[in-house]
């Protein structure tokens, strides 16, 4: 029978192999690579038959499972297995075949940031920064470019069929929440009997794969003008089940800060952000908020290789945050809404 047309690359080539070993010539060695976890676009190809044509015309096929994540470090690794997590979320006939729980075996220093910027200056100014920097990648999760990107910047924006099979040094996914937050809904499991809607679903939790899986050190998540719920979904997301959230949401300015940081050590990073986070408090208190966070995120969670393992470091970054909280909710600040509507009057201690 005849394969889909989205098939015939792999059956030419299994065609052209048969063809050299019927007419008597050395058998072409015939080897396939691929995720059935990264189809950005749609596609009926299924591995099963593809493997029952190999068993019957060439010879029994041999099957390797590379089970650790090589190019993203612990972090990302596990943002990369928590995205796999999203398939028990559609019906098991379209999750993709095998374990996607990757191996975590790179303990280097990694880092996410996450943003939420309404569009204006401040947003334009930190997307000028990011598509200016060298191994960086903007990649969207849409089919075209959106339309809050400054017109500078468009050109240096990827969409994630583009920037799949590609390797960068830092990643900026642009407005992922809504679509965590879409995956997430119940409601698309119940109306399952949609086979549109079931695709739909499945396309863009490999979208979130392939873009999450691009960086080899630094991924930026940036949401623009997120409702309260889709901040909460991607805190959720961020942060998974450790009690001890590393990741809050911050202004566009503090994330510039952060990135100019970035050569310094951990230890002094923190105390440069403890210090801004006092001196912006009277005058721009979602910065001096957004600040106070970073300290503690870059402390890292004890006990990984690296986490500050000072204990007065800890404790000041904690203390600080806490100071920021108390005085900040004692004045009743309004921070922007963009930022999530924080609980301010409460830090993680």
């Amino acid at each position: 029978r005849r394969p889909p047309r989205s098939t015939l690359f792999p059956y030419t080539t299994l065609f052209r192999s048969t063809l050299a070993f019927r007419l008597g010539k050395t058998p072409v060695s015939l080897l396939l690579a691929g995720d059935e976890a990264q189809t950005v676009r749609p596609t009926d190809f299924e591995w099963a038959w593809l493997s029952d044509m190999l068993h019957h015309r060439v010879g029994a096929p041999s099957e390797y499972k590379l089970s650790a994540n090589l190019r993203s470090p612990r972090r990302i690794a596990e943002l990369v297995n928590r995205v796999w997590d999203l398939y028990s979320l559609i019906e098991k006939q379209e999750r993709p075949r095998g374990t996607g729980q990757a191996e975590l075996e790179d303990d280097a220093t990694d880092q996410i940031l996450y943003c939420t910027a309404a569009p204006g200056p401040e947003l334009d100014e930190l997307l000028k920064l990011l598509a200016a920097r060298e191994g960086l990648a903007l990649i969207t999760l849409e089919e075209t470019t959106p339309a809050f990107i400054p017109e500078s910047v468009r050109p240096a924006v990827l969409t994630v069929s583009e920037a799949k099979g590609l390797d960068f040094h830092t990643v900026c996914v642009l407005d992922p929440g809504r679509h965590v937050q879409q995956i997430m809904e119940q409601d698309w499991r119940l109306r399952s009997d949609s086979n549109l809607l079931s695709l739909r679903k499945r396309l863009a939790i490999d979208q979130l794969r392939v873009a999450f899986s691009r960086p080899a050190e630094r991924l930026v998540w940036i949401d623009i003008n997120p409702p309260d719920g889709v901040v909460a979904a991607s805190l959720a997301f961020l942060n998974g089940d450790y009690l001890e959230g590393q990741v809050s949401s911050a202004v566009p300015a503090a994330i510039m800060k952060t990135l100019e940081e970035e050569e310094l050590d951990t230890e002094e990073r923190v105390q440069r952000c403890q210090a801004d986070a006092r001196q912006y408090l009277e005058i721009k208190p979602e910065m001096a908020w957004s600040r106070a966070q970073q300290a503690v995120a870059l402390l890292g969670r004890p006990g990984l290789p690296a986490a500050v393992t000072d204990q007065t470091v800890r404790d000041t970054a904690y203390l600080t945050l806490a100071e920021i909280c108390f005085l900040l909710a004692v004045r009743q600040t309004r921070l922007p809404v963009e930022l999530g509507r924080p609980e301010i009057g409460r830090a993680h201690v």
